[in-house]
Order: C-alpha cells, then structure tokens, then sequence
C-alpha cells in the first residue's frame, strides 16, 4: 500500500469526493463547507481537463528513485516512537503508579 499517484483515478477521487460533499454541505447548509469543496472540485475539475487534453496515459509509469548521497544518513519513513507510560511497568493492576 502507499500514495495514490497523481493520475486520473486520484483526480477522479478528488472530483466525485467534492461532487458529494457540496451536495452534503448543502443539504445541511453548511455553507463554508460547500465553497470550499467546490475549490477542490474545480481544481480536480481543470486538473482531469488538461490530462485529457493531453492525452496522458491514467498512471505514470515512470517511478522515480531516490539517490542516497554517501556521508548522509536516510531518514526518510522514520519516526520517533514515544512509548506512554501506562504503569504497566509498574507492576500494578490497574494501571497506576505506586504512591510514595
């Protein structure tokens, strides 16, 4: 699994998903809700127009690849994990520190 590409079936995501929320902003006439979603609808709307005017293929095939410098760490993708304390190292039931 990873990122949708930037091609024709992520547009059309795009353009159906705003065409759905402006008909639900405006039956609840959540009126900011609806200009904003038709921001998104007009820029996926250009967005599909000009892939079909120049007649781009629905996926890019071409995946580019990252280039690892040597001296220089990869840190992409890593996170920092922080582990919350749950008094589970305690050695308590129910969770808690000891008092005291």
């Amino acid at each position: 699994m990873g990122w949708v590409k930037a091609g024709k079936r992520f547009q059309t995501a795009n353009f159906l998903g705003a065409s759905a929320f402006i008909v639900n902003g405006a039956f609840h006439e959540a009126w900011p809700s609806v200009v904003t979603n038709m921001a998104w609808f007009l820029i996926s709307a250009v967005a599909l127009l000009r892939m079909w005017a120049a007649g781009q293929p629905p996926e890019a095939a071409v995946d580019t690849q990252t280039v690892q410098f040597p001296g220089l760490p990869d840190t992409t993708g890593q996170l920092a994990v922080v582990e919350t304390l749950t008094g589970s190292g305690y050695d308590d039931v129910d969770g808690q520190r000891p008092l005291g």
